[in-house]
C-alpha cells in the first residue's frame, strides 16, 4: 500500500500576502481560500419538477440570493401565477415571502387558490409565515421609495424575508417624471438608472428577488425589419439577473374540448446556474394555476413510467383514456400521486427539453398571435 505524501502547512505565507496587499493599498476584507465560507449555491425548490431542473440540472431549484426576471410579450402569459406559486412552494417551506403588488391586482381569493397561506401556522411541523403584502395607497409611488421598501425588506434587521415578488417593474416611475406635467418631455433612461444604482448597492442581499416585467414592441431600425423588444427599464434587469425566465402563450384550449386554460412555453434565456436557451411547456388549468402533477405526468411519459398507446395511458395495470381522465385520476388518488413522485425522482435519465434559438420571439407564439387576431 502506497504512502500517502507528508503535506506541511506554511501559515506564514498568508500572513505575509496580506501584509503585502495591504502594503499595496487595497482595501476591505481579504480572505484566501481556506478562510472562505461556504461558497455553495443554496437552491429551494420551486415546486415543479421539470422547472428546477430547466435551471440547473445539478442543483436544482431557485437560487437564494439571486435576481430573476419573469417577463413576457404579452399579457396574460401567467408571469405572476407563476412567481406566486414559487412563492407559495416557498412559504411552505419554512421561508418568510413578501409580495409588491404594484399593479393593484391581487386579491384574497387569488392568494388562496394559488395556495398561499395567509395565517401564520404550522404544517408538518414546520412554522409557516404569513406573507409580507405591501401596496400603495392611492398616490403612485416612485421607484425610489419601492427600492427603499425592498432594501429594508432585505435586511435582516427589518424585514428579514427570503424572497420577494415585485409586481411589477413595468409601473415604476421615478420622481422627476412623476413631477412633471403632461406637456413635459418625459425623463427616458430614468428607471434604468435607478435600478443599476440599487443591483450596485444591493450586491450582498439575502433575500431572492422575484422582478415581474414586460417586453414591449420598440420601432424598427428600418422598413420590413422586425421591431425589437425591449423590457422595461431598459438593460438594468437584463444584465444584473442571474435568471431571466421568458413566459409565451403557444396554445389555448377551448371551453368545450377541454377543461385545461392553456399552454406557456417557459424559455429560460439567461442563466447562471446552468444551460441558457432551454424550454418546456406548462400547462395552466383555472381555478388552480399550472399544474405541478401534469409537470410530473409529463417527465413519467418521457421516461416510459405512463405508457401511452393513442388515447389510451396506462401506469401498472391501471389505465385511462385521455389527458383529462389521467390527470383526475392522479389528482384524486393521494397514494397514486405519491408514486408517481416517487418514480420520478427515482429516475436518473433526463427529460426532455426544447433548445431555442437566440431570438425575440419563441416558437409557436407568433402562430398562437395569428389565431388570436383572427378569432376578434
Amino acid at each position: 500500500m502506497a504512502k500517502k505524501p507528508k503535506v506541511e502547512v506554511v501559515p506564514e505565507v498568508g500572513s505575509e500576502l496580506k501584509k503585502r496587499i495591504a502594503a499595496a493599498g487595497l482595501t476591505g476584507v481579504i480572505r484566501l481560500a481556506e478562510e472562505m465560507p461556504d461558497l455553495r449555491v443554496h437552491s429551494v425548490s420551486t415546486g415543479f419538477f421539470r422547472l428546477d431542473r430547466l435551471i440547473s440540472r445539478f442543483q436544482p431549484g431557485m437560487p437564494r440570493g439571486f435576481d430573476c426576471e419573469i417577463y413576457s410579450k404579452k399579457p396574460s402569459d401567467g408571469k405572476t401565477t407563476l412567481a406566486l406559486q414559487i412563492a407559495s412552494h416557498w412559504q411552505k417551506l419554512g421561508f418568510r415571502i413578501a409580495i409588491l403588488d404594484l399593479e393593484r391586482t391581487i386579491t384574497e381569493n387569488y392568494l388562496k387558490m394559488l395556495n398561499i397561506v395567509m395565517a401564520n401556522v404550522v404544517i408538518d411541523k414546520k412554522e409557516v409565515h404569513a406573507p409580507i403584502f405591501v401596496r400603495p395607497e392611492k398616490e403612485v409611488i416612485p421607484v425610489e421609495m419601492l427600492l427603499d421598501s425592498i432594501k429594508f425588506l432585505s435586511d435582516p434587521l427589518g424585514g428579514n424575508v427570503d424572497m420577494i415578488v415585485v409586481d411589477s417593474v413595468g409601473v415604476m416611475n421615478t420622481q422627476k417624471n412623476l413631477e412633471k406635467s403632461s406637456a413635459d418631455s418625459a425623463q427616458f433612461g430614468g428607471i434604468a438608472g435607478v435600478l443599476t444604482d440599487f443591483m450596485k448597492k444591493n450586491i450582498a442581499k439575502l433575500p431572492t428577488i422575484l422582478w415581474l416585467n414586460q417586453a414591449k414592441q420598440g420601432m424598427a431600425a428600418m422598413p420590413g425589419l422586425p421591431a425589437p423588444y425591449k423590457t422595461v427599464g431598459g438593460g438594468a434587469l437584463k444584465f444584473w439577473s442571474s435568471i431571466r425566465i421568458e413566459l409565451a402563450r403557444i396554445k389555448t384550449f377551448k371551453p368545450e374540448e377541454s377543461e385545461f386554460g392553456f399552454e406557456t412555453k417557459v424559455l429560460v434565456s439567461k442563466n447562471k446556474m446552468g444551460r441558457d436557451n432551454c424550454s418546456i411547456a406548462m400547462t395552466y388549468i383555472p381555478g388552480e394555476g399550472f399544474s405541478a402533477l401534469l409537470d410530473y405526468l409529463t417527465v413519467a411519459k418521457d421516461l416510459g413510467i405512463v405508457v401511452k398507446s393513442g388515447s389510451w395511458y396506462q401506469a401498472g395495470d391501471r389505465k385511462w383514456q385521455g389527458d383529462q381522465q389521467l390527470y383526475y385520476a392522479f389528482k384524486q388518488d393521494t397514494g397514486l400521486y405519491q408514486w408517481l413522485c416517487d418514480a420520478v425522482n427515482e429516475a436518473e435519465i433526463p427529460f426532455t427539453v426544447t433548445e431555442e434559438p437566440d431570438t425575440d420571439t419563441p416558437e409557436g407564439a407568433a402562430a398562437e398571435a395569428e389565431r388570436g387576431a383572427e378569432a376578434a
